[in-house]
């Protein structure tokens, strides 16, 4: 099999630019490769949409200047033949119209320092040498992009970004005059820096001429003043715009999309064979639709700030009042990482790109963790019914209409056929999409729900309970939901699907405190006997929507372990027989949590959500009908 074609080769000429550019594309020493007598790069992957993805090559050279760029990006063009190549790091600005922590998108590379020296004194002889005009056209037409770095001033604003030209040479500028000598040689110049040139030249003169692009962030104003106080942050905003704009999928991808191989990948057998027979029961996460959740904490955040911070709340600056907000209500360190601070900037990943599926989890990450604090004081003051109906109010301003992608997936379990079709399906979620999708197929199924606060106990405390919505096949609907009183309350097991709802519904009192769920964890003891037995006999347990760093999903994991709802699986007699999906990247202490305490297989998944089901469908009917041939 031959080695992945590179679609673009990112070029740094400093050890921070070239760790930014690392860290952004999640790139460590695993990717490492150094080739016999020759330099080190790091190669991987960047996924794009619908399976295709970049092959990114990531290297430094030796030293600065323009010289020691052309070398590196001469070997890189000789030695891997990329697509594309980016000149990614920083420079000095100059003018007073380029800010610290600005973006300068090079179209032309102006070198300066050409020139024939004469008894009468030196003549320049400046040398321009343009960009690619389709990654330059590429770049002007990207989406508007926002980053929540903080930046050194203590501001989260998104840098400004400026086209135009950057003027290279040989020495650093440190002198506010020499800088306005050189932008007064050409109105377009926009930065000074010191490798633009070299690496503009030699892809521009080798044989492919490879299409090439310059992305700088301002790091200083190439003056007296000159210092390193916005170094950091303008490495790491050069290296996360490299990445929006290569998200954007600005050249065709040189390799083949990668397909999930659902039929020939031994992980899934089991998973095949279990769900064919109906002995898998789904657990569906936040995961599926995160941006309901997101969405509901950044409204929660916005109405406790408000109610908290009073006249200091300001909506146009988001981020700070949240910040703000948070250390007026937990203090500072916090249990959690609630926002984040410039100092751990370089260690944790900041939300940059919607789409990807890691920097959506950290954003589900904290709005989980905002909606169990910010809830918490929410209901301080405030009793039961009185909460839930400012919480409604909420919500109902949320109209999140479901897509027609999320819509495929929770059809998924409509379509099954009967024998494969789940007795029980669990969801931690407080939609009612997946009831949509049965009511709109036409089929019957039971709901189980959980209430919060729905009794009150002999000493007065407010308890949790297990509700049941039955079935009307005469009307085709829902019954009045009923409380589920003892564990023996009977439930139409076998008849039709049930749907358990583990966190509530936005109709009624949903989990949504901590207390709440704290409260739930207890509660599962109440669990009817029917839906205890099916879960203790069908231990195949199939997460989707979540994270395998999901602190409460282990919570909620341990408990159902040891309330013994939940068994574990022998893994050395029958393989893992429960498996965790995901698209993050577990370490080896998460993993081990799960694998060996939990006995839950993780498996990262290639595809998005959508095309995992439908292979898994297609998967499912295939072993099905086998299974027909071999009986008939």
């Amino acid at each position: 099999m031959s080695e992945p074609k590179i679609d673009f080769a990112i070029i740094t000429a400093l050890k921070d630019e070239r760790d930014a550019v690392l860290n952004a594309f999640r790139l460590t020493t695993k990717h490492r490769i150094r080739k016999e007598n020759k330099r080190t790069y790091w190669c991987g992957r960047l996924k794009l949409k619908d399976g295709e993805f970049y092959q990114i090559l990531v290297a430094q050279s030796f030293d600065q200047a323009n010289v020691a760029a052309a070398l590196l990006t001469n070997d890189t063009i000789h030695e891997w033949n990329p697509g594309a190549m980016l000149l990614v790091g920083i420079a000095g600005a100059a003018s007073e119209e380029q800010k610290p922590g600005d973006l300068v998108i090079g179209e032309h590379s102006y070198y300066y320092e050409r020139g024939k020296i004469t008894p009468l004194g030196t003549k320049p002889e400046p040398y321009t040498i343009p960009a690619n005009f389709i990654l330059s056209d590429r770049i002007k037409s990207l989406p508007k992009w926002k980053t929540r770095r903080r930046r050194p001033d203590g501001t989260t604003v998104s840098p400004n970004i400026h086209s135009g030209v950057i003027a290279v040479g040989e020495k650093v500028i440190a002198d506010a005059a020499i800088r306005n000598n050189l932008a007064s040689q050409h109105r377009q110049i926009k930065a000074v820096e010191m490798e633009s040139y070299g690496f503009s030249l030699a892809a521009w003169q080798s044989f492919s001429q490879v299409p090439h692009l310059v992305i700088k962030a301002i790091q200083d104003s190439a003056d007296a003043s000159k210092n390193d106080s916005w170094r950091q942050y303008a490495v790491e905003v050069a290296a996360a715009y490299a990445k929006h704009f290569l998200r954007d999928r600005p050249l065709k991808p040189r390799n083949p999309p990668v397909r999930e191989p659902l039929s020939g990948d031994k992980r899934y057998q089991l998973i095949f064979d279990n769900f064919a027979y109906g002995y898998v029961i789904p657990f569906l996460g936040t995961g599926i639709t995160p941006s309901i959740y997101i969405n509901l904490a950044s409204q929660l955040t916005e109405e406790v700030g408000k109610e908290l911070l009073e006249e200091e709340w300001d909506s146009s600056d988001r981020d700070n009042m949240r910040r703000m907000l948070i250390e007026n209500l937990i203090g500072l360190p916090s249990s959690g990482c609630h926002y984040l601070t410039q100092d751990d900037s370089t260690l944790s990943p900041i939300i940059e790109e919607p789409n990807d599926p890691l920097e959506i989890e950290q954003a589900l990450i904290l709005a989980k963790m905002d909606l169990r604090f910010l809830s918490q004081y929410f209901h301080l003051g405030k009793n039961t019914p009185v909460f839930y109906k400012r919480l409604r109010k909420l919500t109902n301003t949320m109209v999140i209409p479901l897509d027609g992608e999320t819509k495929k997936l929770y059809e998924f379990f409509t379509e099954l056929p009967q024998r494969a079709r789940p007795k029980l399906i669990v969801t931690t979620t407080y939609d009612n999409y997946l009831e949509q999708a049965f009511s709109l197929s036409g089929q019957p199924f039971d709901v189980v729900f959980y209430k919060v606060d729905a009794i009150e106990s002999e000493d007065g405390r407010k308890e949790g309970m297990f509700m049941h919505q039955s079935y009307d096949l005469d009307k085709e609907s829902l019954k009045k939901s009923l409380p589920i009183k003892d564990r023996d309350y009977k439930l139409p097991v076998g008849d039709h699907p049930i749907i358990l709802q583990l966190y509530g519904r936005w109709d009624d009192n949903f989990v949504i405190t901590q207390d709440h769920f704290n409260d739930l964890l207890q509660d599962l003891q109440k669990l009817p006997t029917d839906l205890r037995k099916i879960l203790a006999e069908n231990s195949s347990i199939l997460f989707l929507g979540y994270s395998s760093n999901d602190y409460e999903l282990q919570l909620l994991v341990d408990r159902l372990l040891k309330e013994k709802i939940l068994t574990k699986s022998d893994v050395s007699r029958s393989g893992f027989t429960s498996w965790l999906l995901h698209q993050c990247q577990p370490g080896d202490i998460k993993t081990a949590i799960w694998e060996k305490r939990q006995t839950i297989k993780l498996i990262e998944i290639q595809s998005t959500w959508i095309d995992f089901v439908s292979n898994l469908k297609t998967a499912i009917d295939q072993k099905i009908e086998t299974r027909k041939r071999k009986a008939g």
